[in-house]
């Protein structure tokens, strides 16, 4: 993700007017310049979920990326892998650094994306990552992604 604040913001918009052959001693070479140093300084952040490297928690990222709604508890995930509730938390906690209710929510935004991307409904695309209303869904993603999914993909927000 690429945080655009308010300034890369305009510097883009003024850019997208300066024509491909410009003054490059003038005032449109200092504006690219300008977005240049900006985009130089923007954190960028990769899209994406944490690696993991235990099989175990491989094989329940596979399962709940092909079925985000899977609604399986931390112990039916741990039975299902054949361990125990304390070292399933204890993996994930090692490998992503997240509670598994954390790791969980950051699948199912990260499933959202693609289905957002798209301009499917709210209700739909909840529903699909397993949320029973479009509220609680939009109250889970604007927790892991700090924007609203209506603001995710806007220039605003991020991209």
């Amino acid at each position: 993700m690429i945080g655009v604040s308010a300034l890369l913001r305009e510097l883009m918009l003024r850019v997208m007017d300066i024509p491909v052959e410009y003054d490059q001693q003038g005032q449109d070479a200092l504006i690219i310049a300008a977005l240049l140093g900006e985009i130089k300084w923007t954190a960028v952040e990769p899209v994406g979920l944490p690696t993991l490297r235990d099989r175990r928690l491989r094989r329940m990222e596979d399962i709940l990326l092909r079925t985000p709604n899977d609604r399986s508890t931390l112990d039916q995930w741990a039975e299902r892998l054949g361990v125990s509730r304390r070292t399933l938390n204890r993996l994930l906690q090692r490998e992503a650094n997240l509670t598994f209710q954390a790791w969980r929510d950051q699948m199912r935004a990260f499933s959202a994306l693609p289905l957002m991307a798209e301009g499917r409904r709210l209700t739909e695309i909840a529903d699909t990552v397993g949320y029973d209303t479009a509220w609680s869904f939009t109250a889970m993603f604007k927790r892991v992604t700090g924007v609203a999914p209506s603001r995710y993909f806007s220039v605003d927000g991020n991209v």
